[in-house]
């Protein structure tokens, strides 16, 4: 089977209705929400109109599983958990039309070529104008947001339960990744941060750390121990050097609680910050041992773009995935 960056996706639902002269998806509730495939041979597919208990704005999910899915029916696979699912594999969907994560394909690739364990992608698609609010972890002042513990509450309760019962996914922490870019990667780290006990990689990508006054550097500095987190940390040298300071930072004060830099890293400036309020700050869990993983990188020339992170994504897989 070809990549589904290269075919059209199936969507198992009920039939469309019609309401105002036009035919509408019903939304699904997590109740009825299944993620069976709709047939035996098919690798991707696409959930329309997810409606969860925790934020009832409908979503789409985007599900892509690796060839030895249907080879061994036997085993189980870990997974990877990613947002903004509409920029992931169909250029038709995507925020930019025709650019996307070309996630399917690049798996498949570095699968084939024994870099990557076989994973199963999961998409989580944004809810375009509420994007904001469900992909920071604090309100800020000016701005708003601050639904991010719903949102992981979503993705915790409601999305991977149904997840583990209708696919062969391998249940532990070590093999349960979430990973996103800008909103998503400062989601993605800050929902690692509130649920170690059931992510365990992380890919955080060109990271929004300036939310909040930077809010983040300080959920970091709360902690006492590092968390076993592998963390893939990046951000491009054209993004702004702003931006690019404050990876420098969140690289920085990680490695000062305990991970352990990659021999493939760039080494982060060492900066001081000052330290704020941290709203994630009494919901951490720290085990009594943390194995800890970080590889950080300036990536040369590289945009805020899903160009750029495509170009990546593949390194990130390798990381955090290894074969």
């Amino acid at each position: 089977m070809v990549s589904p960056d290269q075919t059209a996706s199936s969507s198992p639902l009920p039939d469309p209705q019609l309401l105002d002269g036009q035919f509408v998806n019903p939304l699904v509730s997590t109740a009825d929400l299944s993620l069976v495939p709709a047939d035996s041979d098919t690798r991707y597919w696409r959930i329309r109109n997810w409606s969860s208990d925790a934020l009832p704005t409908p979503r789409d999910l985007f599900l892509h599983l690796p060839e030895e899915y249907l080879a061994e029916p036997s085993r189980s696979f870990p997974v990877l958990l990613l947002h903004d699912g509409q920029n992931l594999f169909d250029g038709e969907l995507s925020y930019v039309k025709g650019s996307t994560w070309q996630c399917g394909s690049t798996a498949d690739s570095e699968t084939a070529a024994g870099r990557v364990a076989p994973v199963i992608l999961v998409g989580v698609g944004n809810t375009g104008v509420e994007r904001m609010m469900e992909y920071t972890p604090s309100a800020d002042v000016r701005l708003g947001g601050g639904k991010g513990p719903l949102y992981a509450q979503a993705l915790v309760e409601e999305l991977l339960p149904v997840l583990r019962r209708d696919l062969r996914i391998l249940p532990e922490p070590e093999n349960t990744g979430l990973a996103g870019s800008s909103l998503g990667g400062l989601i993605s780290l800050a929902i690692a941060f509130q649920y170690p006990q059931i992510f365990g990689k992380v890919g955080v990508l060109s990271p929004s750390v300036w939310w909040d006054k930077r809010c983040i550097l300080d959920d970091v500095r709360a902690l006492s121990l590092p968390l076993p987190l592998r963390i893939w940390l990046d951000m491009g040298t054209a993004e702004g050097q702003v931006h690019v300071r404050d990876a420098d930072l969140l690289a920085h004060l990680l490695e000062g609680k305990g991970w352990k830099l990659d021999s493939r890293s760039t080494p982060p400036a060492p900066t001081k910050v000052r330290r704020l309020a941290s709203p994630f700050e009494r919901t951490f869990i720290v085990p009594k041992m943390a194995l800890a993983d970080l590889h950080y990188e300036r990536v040369p020339g590289a945009l805020h773009n899903e160009a750029a992170w495509s170009a990546r994504f593949g390194a990130v897989l390798r990381f955090l995935f290894p074969a």
